[in-house]
């Protein structure tokens, strides 16, 4: 079933989120919850609220983000969203790192590359930029 686009969500958007769902799916990862389909919205993962949310084989959250590089890469809240995103940990015991994906056109890659060195999280283990064509 195709949602409605929320209030000033553009279909750029959507297909970057559902490009992100197949490649948790892909993955073999559990899809928990995403801003499209039948899914339910993410829950908030600290001050912000994630695109998808999905879990890994070994029961960690993987988190997505999704930006169409329209006025959307360097925004305050963006990187809000980049810095609380990449330093989430799941309270398992291991205080375990949540891989965390933000996936873009291709074309602002290298964009969002220098934002993420800007804020050091660039090269953390977790951290991972997709590009979508």
């Amino acid at each position: 079933m195709t949602r409605p686009l929320k209030k000033g969500e553009s279909q750029l958007h959507r297909n970057i989120v559902e490009a992100l769902v197949r490649h948790f799916a892909e993955e073999g990862w559990e899809i928990l919850y995403a801003a499209c389909g039948d899914y339910e919205d993410p829950p908030a993962q600290g001050r912000h609220e994630p695109d998808v949310v999905a879990q890994d084989q070994r029961g960690v959250w993987v988190i997505g983000e999704a930006k169409t590089g329209d006025g959307d890469l360097n925004t305050e809240h963006s990187r809000q969203q980049y810095w609380d995103f990449a330093h989430r940990v799941m309270k398992n015991g291991e205080q375990t790192p949540c891989p965390f994906y933000t996936c873009v056109p291709r074309e602002h890659e290298a964009a969002l590359r220098a934002i993420f060195r800007e804020l050091n999280i660039g090269s953390m283990p977790n951290v991972h930029i997709l590009t979508y064509a």
